[in-house]
């Protein structure tokens, strides 16, 4: 388990390269406020405590990929 890269104490993804990880599905998200639904490709699924985090194939900021909370996902389709 070296080789996972945490954020916090509950939370961790493998610390990969995230754009160049395979792609193993797809999230939309759902429309909040000002902000419309988007979709993101999936490079992998973290499970917690509070319910599944799905981790996208760009960066939020450095070193930092774009997480996506399942409460925020209208649908995944896997690949």
């Amino acid at each position: 388990m070296k080789h996972l890269k945490k954020f916090n104490e509950d939370l961790s993804y493998s610390g990969k390269d995230v754009t160049k990880m395979p792609i193993i599905g797809t999230v939309m998200t759902k429309p909040i406020a000002h902000y419309p639904a988007a979709e993101y490709n999936v490079v992998e699924i973290i499970e917690t405590e509070t319910g599944i985090i799905y981790v996208s194939d760009s960066w939020y900021k450095r070193s930092i990929p774009q997480l996506i909370p399942e409460s925020l996902v209208e649908t995944y389709n896997e690949i």
